[in-house]
């Protein structure tokens, strides 16, 4: 299949294969084409919230793990992600908020 035929849960699936292999601006990439596709696909958003982290832009990652809940309230992960990116920020207070709505 040509990659321009993808749909969105083949370049989510691009994306968490280039990022485990450690290619986290190519992994970027793909999330972002899945989300053209897909801006409601909360996985999406959750993993390219991760991959942001990765790559230092903590704000931006908070962003992303933010739209994700706002898509999905119930969705835990991007708690977690944005728990992680706020105490990688020292801002250990809303941190703790995070970890508290995103634990199982």
């Amino acid at each position: 299949m040509k990659e321009n035929n993808f749909n969105s849960d083949e370049w989510y699936n691009k994306g968490l294969t280039s990022y485990q292999l450690g290619k986290y601006e190519e992994a970027l990439k793909y999330y972002n084409k899945a989300l053209e596709l897909d801006p409601k696909f909360k996985e999406a958003w959750f993993r390219k919230g991760m991959t942001i982290g990765v790559l230092g832009d903590f704000e931006e990652a908070i962003e992303c793990h933010e739209k994700a809940i706002e898509i999905d309230p119930e969705y835990r992960d991007p708690c977690l992600g944005k728990g992680m990116a706020l105490g990688i920020l020292k801002r250990d207070n809303q941190a703790i908020e995070c970890y508290e709505k995103g634990a199982y």
